[in-house]
């Protein structure tokens, strides 16, 4: 193996949860409920679910005066939903565990760094530089136009071709479905670490399923690929 490429939202950084109680706490108030199996279909992709006509759908089921309210002031409702998160995330922001070891290791190890991901390249030069690991990736990808977002293997294939790498000597790490899938179609190994809200999604494509990355060295997975 000669590079390695990270997703960000729930490898590298849990934006995933935060997002998820956001909504999930909407929903409630009025009466609905938002379920794990529900939203995990959208993580590691982009508007693969609106969250304000799912919630419009629930609600109309026994106020339909009510969910009609919500589809009039849905963009106010989305506003204030992503206002709290982004206050949430710049609370005090932490790696995944076991994403510093695994970044050192492979810069011992002489191993290329990228990141290829479904949000923007805001978004990941952003985060990057708050939780200062910015300096560890030579590459960074997001799913900027006209990039489109996982499980396209666009993101992957830039990634590899502004590494300078062939696919075989490259591996991904992932937290979703659509970002194995995404990898696969662009031909590389996928570790998959799913997290609490992706762990009963069906990972059967990724060549290594691990629980989380601080319980497997990167040593281990190149010995196996």
């Amino acid at each position: 193996m000669r590079a390695v490429i990270f997703d960000f939202d729930g490898v590298v950084f849990d934006s995933e949860t935060p997002l998820y109680n956001g909504w999930a706490d909407a929903f409630q108030e009025y009466g609905a409920d938002l379920e794990i199996d529900e939203w995990a279909m959208c993580i590691g992709t982009k508007n693969a679910i609106d969250p304000i006509k799912l919630l419009v759908d629930k609600v109309a089921k026994f106020d339909p005066v009510k969910a009609s309210q919500i589809l009039e002031s849905g963009g106010k409702l989305n506003e204030a939903v992503y206002k709290n998160v982004s206050i949430a995330l710049k609370g005090s922001p932490k790696l995944m565990p076991g994403v510093k070891s695994w970044l050192d290791r492979a810069i011992e190890l002489d191993l290329k760094i990228g990141m290829a991901s479904s949000s923007s390249l805001d978004w990941l030069e952003e985060h990057l530089s708050s939780l200062k690991i910015r300096h560890y990736f030579q590459v960074l990808v997001g799913a900027d136009y006209p990039i489109k977002p996982k499980p396209s293997p666009d993101v992957y294939l830039k990634a590899i071709q502004d590494l300078e790498e062939l696919p075989e000597d490259v591996f991904a790490v992932e937290d979703s479905p659509h970002g194995v899938n995404s990898a696969k179609r662009a031909g590389l190994r996928v570790v998959a670490c799913p997290t609490h809200l992706t762990r009963y999604l069906n990972f059967d494509s990724a060549d290594l399923i691990i629980t989380r990355l601080d319980e497997c060295s990167l040593d281990n997975v190149i010995e196996l690929f």
